[in-house]
């Protein structure tokens, strides 16, 4: 196990301790899109060349609560979080997990190589025509793919109510996300790649494929989103239905999106050098520092709280992960930031009485700059 794992898995833990001290709970998913090589053989195969089904029995005999699902573009996958109310620390294993798994399961059918990768260069050669978003076009010419990472996050208490959708506590969680973006990026942002992916519908043309935006924003469509009755396309969430007729058409449906309330984090992107358990400890220490506002005098969560706060006004990612001129890349941004590392050092002091654990935010932000120490300039 290596050092950000060894110490992210402990930090996570003291989250979960705490939050569990003041009757809550934090729900925290991840979506994680990758790509594969077309199949050696043409036997076995189903949607897009794979045979989904033969994945996910094998990810459920593992007893992992996730299963991979077809994405738009050829050769292109999705992992999507089960909702089994598994803890933070069991879904970043799940998915650390199912990567190492999908290379020899894919092998299993005769596809030599999964990427995780932020773009998959000329991964196709479908275009939309211009102005359209479910058209193509007659002429073939090559699609960058990218590829996310997604983190979905609500918050539950004791007599299982969402607090993202019954509170303030999801406009103040976005509000948290949305300030601490920028400055951690480097956290699901690790490579040059990712910095390319934010850019390619401009760089490329590809403005009728791609709708995920580039910039750290809110609201219900940005890329940190908050969502309660309407998704990412203004559609009702939380839709349940309740009578269908004889050819599966729904009659009668009632929507309880209090359920499915939630914010989005979905700045990430896929990469060999992701890892789940830091990603967690990110969304965790913001879901904490969300939360204090709202504990009374009792060190309860008090629903009628509303914190004060200013309008986040939307900013642009870095372009590398190096400076470049005046302009500071993710690492540099990572690196001269205090917010994370203070952050675990206030958990550590309310949660844990050994002295040696009070530096677990330092090691681990020294262990995330290691792996870039020959970018870093002394």
């Amino acid at each position: 196990m290596d050092s950000i794992t060894f110490l992210s898995r402990q930090i996570i833990t003291l989250y979960q301790q705490h939050l569990k001290q003041i009757g809550l709970n934090a729900a925290i998913h991840f979506e994680f899109e990758g790509g594969f090589s077309a199949p050696l053989r043409q036997s076995d195969m189903q949607h897009h060349g794979l045979n989904y089904a033969k994945v996910n029995a094998a990810l459920k005999k593992h007893g992992i609560a996730g299963e991979l699902k077809p994405e738009f573009w050829r050769n292109q996958w999705e992992y999507v979080s089960l909702f089994n109310g598994q803890t933070p620390l069991e879904e970043a294993e799940y998915l650390a997990k199912t990567l190492t798994l999908l290379p020899h399961l894919f092998a299993e059918q005769g596809i030599a190589k999964v990427y995780y990768q932020p773009v998959l260069w000329s991964a196709d050669s479908v275009r939309m025509a211009a102005g359209t978003k479910d058209i193509f076009a007659p002429q073939k010419q090559a699609v960058h793919i990218p590829n996310a990472v997604q983190i979905n996050i609500s918050v539950w208490d004791k007599h299982n109510n969402n607090l993202v959708a019954e509170t303030e506590l999801g406009e103040y969680l976005q509000h948290c996300l949305l300030s601490t973006s920028l400055n951690n990026c480097l956290l699901y942002l690790p490579e040059e790649d990712a910095f390319k992916r934010l850019n390619l519908k401009s760089d490329f043309d590809l403005e009728s494929e791609l709708s995920s935006p580039n910039d750290i924003s809110g609201g219900h469509q940005g890329s940190v989103a908050l969502y309660r009755q309407l998704g990412k396309h203004n559609q009702v969430l939380g839709e349940k239905a309740l009578l269908a007729d004889c050819n599966g058409n729904v009659l009668l449906s009632e929507f309880a999106w209090q359920k499915t309330a939630r914010i989005e984090h979905r700045l990430g992107a896929s990469s060999h050098l992701y890892n789940p358990f830091l990603n967690m400890v990110y969304a965790l220490a913001n879901v904490v520092n969300a939360i204090k506002p709202f504990i009374n005098h009792l060190g309860q969560f008090d629903k009628r709280i509303k914190p004060e706060y200013e309008a986040f006004t939307p900013v642009l990612l870095p372009t590398s992960l190096n400076d470049s001129g005046e302009k500071k890349g993710a690492i540099s941004l990572f690196a001269s930031d205090v917010w994370l590392v203070e952050s675990i050092h206030q958990l550590v002091s309310q949660v844990e009485h050994n002295k040696a654990h009070l530096q677990l935010g330092e090691k681990l932000k020294s262990a995330v700059l290691a792996q870039y120490q020959k970018n870093i300039i002394i």
